[in-house]
């Protein structure tokens, strides 16, 4: 299920992608969330009778997929992002993987981030082969190992828990799987077998709320206060990453330079409750430049040219980062 926003520049790549599966059974919905580019024209080019175009107005991404997956007919569901793209093997992996582990509520395969110069970054779990995972969240604090392009989920599971959170531009996704891995475990093929493009994405339409808000944080905190329902092991890990999300979400606000949204973000998501110390930091508006520059430090940390001189590559809790090696 492809959702579909002025994208006329990469969804024929997308759909090429899709229909050249080395697995044949599927049907591939394409939900038009109200392009006004030619976008849909070159969905209706392919004369494949496993396509289908399903148009609506502008709602964001979030009702798209949500769209698609109430007409969906198949027993399970996968996602491609209309500027990403899967690599042959894909459907063959998450098939292969809803054999070996049925009662998983996530299917999902190592992806690559690709950008328009260098090399690209391939995101997987540190295994050699196929698993179950019932850390998850454990391993989402050495990155996400689970993409909104990389991923299948059963039908079942979205009857049970319901769709994505609806109006919201990002992050939707990210608590779809925290919501889902709360309750199930997750069957992941190591293999790196998706692309996600850096560059060239498709223009999203605004927020219906605009309040500064991580979904994936408020989902972890909810969470919490059902401690009495989780095992402890389980919880220790929600609250570390918690408090990662935490700190991740106010140094992309000072990476921006932005204290306004940091200050809006503290006031409205209750999240300062996660970190008070750091909270009152980026309450001080003495402390603001020198957190802009440790924003900046920590940017240098996480690229690509740091990670070459790592040796390129890095494994913490069971996600490894890798520079991919040209073929």
């Amino acid at each position: 299920m492809i959702p579909l926003y002025n994208g006329q520049g990469c969804i024929r790549r997308s759909i090429q992608s899709v229909l050249g599966q080395t697995y044949s059974d599927f049907e591939l919905l394409v939900i038009d969330d109200g392009s006004t580019d030619g976008g849909p024209e070159i969905v209706r080019t392919f004369t494949d009778s496993r396509i289908r175009l399903i148009q609506q107005e502008n709602a964001g991404a979030s009702v798209a997929r949500n769209r698609g997956i109430a007409e969906a007919r198949s027993e399970y569901v996968a996602f491609l992002d209309a500027d990403d793209e899967w690599d042959p093997p894909f459907l063959d992996a998450v098939v292969h993987l809803s054999v070996a582990y049925p009662r998983a509520g996530i299917l999902a395969t190592g992806y690559r981030k690709v950008f328009p110069m260098g090399p690209s970054v391939e995101i997987t779990v540190a295994e050699s082969r196929a698993l179950q995972i019932d850390d998850y969240f454990r391993r989402l604090q050495g990155g996400s190992i689970v993409h909104a392009s990389a991923v299948a989920l059963p039908a079942r599971v979205f009857q049970e828990l319901g769709g994505f959170q609806e109006g919201y531009h990002c992050g939707d996704d990210q608590e779809m799987w925290a919501r889902v891995a709360l309750r199930y475990s997750v069957g992941y093929d190591p293999r790196i077998l998706s692309s996600f493009h850096q560059r060239g994405r498709q223009p999203k339409r605004q927020s219906r709320n605009p309040r500064p808000r991580d979904l994936l944080l408020t989902r972890l905190q909810t969470a919490l206060n059902a401690t009495p329902a989780n095992p402890p092991a389980h919880n220790e890990d929600i609250r570390r990453l918690a408090r990662r999300r935490f700190h991740l979400y106010l140094w992309q606000f000072a990476l921006d330079g932005d204290r306004r949204a940091a200050l809006e973000f503290l006031d409205n998501s209750g999240a300062q409750d996660v970190d008070p110390l750091l909270a009152r930091a980026y309450r001080a508006a003495w402390l603001w430049p020198a957190l802009c520059l440790w924003a900046q430090v920590l940017r240098l940390a996480r690229s690509r040219p740091f990670l070459r001189l790592r040796g390129g590559q890095r494994i913490l809790c069971g996600v490894i980062q890798r520079l991919s090696t040209p073929a």
